[in-house]
């Protein structure tokens, strides 16, 4: 599948638009649909005007997967699908995107491969985030912010202590980078108790409850009471990145 395909695709599954809404509003069948998505049919030049002119897409971007995806058009088609009335605001220079919806603001932002987060880091510990494969999440925010924000899916039950305030494996967490110039400050950990960890070994969601400035080590805390799951330490040079978690959006239930 390429790039232009897979990020079409990942972009109507994050915002839940079925490939049979994307055909009633282009005007085509659906089986059309499914070959774009799926990398079985290409784009021409008139067909990548009808997707910009629906849905607001970049139509260069559309052709030659260079540039950003999406144009200055408003989002309402997306939106109408949605339930709601909605249109494109921003893009940050992190690559988050921001949407008006009625008197709410939303925030799109990549969610990162969890298992594979090791492989896209760069020597300076950040993490490679424009990466158009990858799918998104989209949160609702207080106002348009300029951090380096991103989503990442829960694994395993180590933070799950069976009350609303955990998360079970599913939930998605909306996170900003707090960059490694700040981690020798007392960080308010207080204010912002649970943390995404990043590390050579892989990737943790925990809560940090100590900091010792002078050591340079955090030490962090699972929900989850069983004995398994102990409290640990680990020192500055041990951590890749830190993302402090703001928002918690719960696994969707089937019934």
């Amino acid at each position: 599948m390429n790039n232009v395909s897979q990020a079409l695709a990942n972009f109507f599954k994050s915002h839940k638009i079925t490939q049979e809404q994307i055909a009633s509003r282009l005007g085509c069948s659906q089986a059309y649909v499914s070959g774009i998505l799926s990398a079985k049919k290409e784009l021409g030049r008139r067909s990548a005007a009808k997707w910009a002119e629906t849905f607001g897409f970049n139509q260069a971007w559309l052709l030659t997967g260079e540039g950003s995806m999406f144009g200055n058009q408003t989002m309402d088609a997306i939106a109408e699908m949605c339930g709601e009335k909605a249109e494109f605001v921003l893009e940050n220079s992190n690559g988050a995107r921001f949407y008006r919806a009625d008197n709410r603001l939303l925030m799109t932002v990549k969610l990162v491969p969890f298992n594979a987060y090791a492989r896209f880091i760069d020597p300076l510990g950040n993490l490679e985030a424009e990466r158009e494969e990858w799918e998104e999440e989209t949160f609702e925010v207080p106002n348009v912010v300029h951090g380096k924000y991103l989503a990442f899916q829960v694994k395993g039950d180590s933070m799950d202590d069976g009350t609303r305030a955990s998360f079970e494996e599913g939930d998605r967490v909306l996170v900003r980078q707090l960059y490694r110039q700040y981690w020798k400050e007392n960080v308010r950990f207080s204010e912002h108790p649970f943390w995404v960890i990043a590390t050579k070994a892989g990737v943790l969601l925990k809560q940090m409850v100590g900091q010792d400035t002078e050591q340079g080590t955090f030490t962090f805390h699972s929900l989850n009471p069983s004995v398994e799951y102990a409290d640990f330490t680990l020192n500055m040079d041990e951590i890749n990145s830190l993302y402090y978690v703001l928002k918690k959006k719960a696994k969707e239930v089937a019934y």
